[in-house]
């Protein structure tokens, strides 16, 4: 049922975020030398996460596309994957379902 497949795709693209945030504190608190060895792989893995949590709420939002939670939460995400194309794009969808 959609409504199942909404709450587990939304429930998972929370989870992959989550996950990105603990890799994201993780570069955080590296020192400099500890960030220039492991930092961009930290970052991929980061960035990777995220991917994943776009997979899962894209899957949400094709089942709820006025669900202003899902819209932001997609603009941020490309926000994080730098795909500000994307972003802006949810950006103006945010806004619509604003006005």
């Amino acid at each position: 049922d959609q409504n199942a497949k909404y709450i587990a795709n939304y429930n998972m693209a929370s989870l992959s975020s989550y996950k990105s945030n603990e890799y994201a504190m993780i570069m955080n608190e590296m020192d400099i030398e500890t960030f220039k060895k492991n930092g961009e792989e930290v970052k991929k893995k980061s960035q990777d996460k995220v991917r994943e949590a776009i997979k899962y709420m894209t899957v949400a939002y094709e089942i709820n596309p006025k669900n202003i939670a899902i819209v932001s939460a997609l603009k941020q995400f490309y926000t994080q994957i730098e795909d500000m194309q994307k972003s802006q794009e949810f950006s103006e969808k945010l806004k619509q379902l604003q006005n």
